[in-house]
């Protein structure tokens, strides 16, 4: 549907199919990457104010794999989620797309579980799963913004090029980008680190 509302004219047209062929499934992987991620900090919010995080040190399974296992069903919907908006946007809106698609979904998997990584930080912040959602957003979304995703870093003003440079999320969108038009691993392994 978004392809479809910027084809107007042949020039528009040029530019959604590029928007929609390099841009958005490198966005589309991030924005559900940090819904996974959120939803985590949500249950992880959930499991401590309920007490359930102290029940479980009384199990047999260490917290590793309790943790891990939430790791593992993040990661199984977020690619469910992008397999079927790749399936959906074939049927609206057919872009041939040119991926390297190995390498994009191992770059995928990457990102997934270091943004996860960095809600269980979050969720370490968060004392009461009421302010989860919000906080994780504070902190996911201005990340966003300055990540390259939607201007490069060198357009934006020093200032924040810098930060965008520091964050995470700028080295995972280069990631992801680098993976998506084949780049090879050893140029992508400063922003793997």
């Amino acid at each position: 549907l978004l392809g479809r509302s910027m084809s107007t004219g042949s020039e528009h047209t040029a530019r959604a199919a590029q928007f929609v062929a390099q841009d958005l499934p490198l966005f589309v992987s991030i924005f559900i990457s940090i819904n996974a991620a959120l939803s985590l900090i949500a249950v992880i919010s959930i499991y401590r104010e309920g007490g359930i995080l102290k029940r479980l040190r009384a199990t047999p399974l260490r917290p590793a794999v309790i943790l891990g296992a939430h790791v593992l069903v993040k990661l199984f919907f977020t690619g469910i989620s992008l397999l079927l908006v790749i399936l959906a946007g074939r049927r609206f809106y057919p872009v041939p797309l040119h991926a390297h698609v190995a390498g994009f979904a191992l770059a995928v998997a990457i990102t997934t579980v270091t943004i996860l990584c960095m809600g269980f930080i979050v969720a370490s912040w968060v004392s009461t799963a009421r302010f989860a959602q919000l906080i994780g957003s504070a902190v996911f979304y201005p990340m966003l913004v300055v990540s390259g995703m939607f201007v490069p870093l060198s357009s934006m003003p020093r200032a924040l090029a810098l930060i965008g440079n520091v964050l995470p999320m700028s080295h995972a969108v280069a990631l992801l980008r680098g993976a998506w038009v084949g780049a090879s691993w050893l140029v992508l392994l400063p922003h793997l680190g």
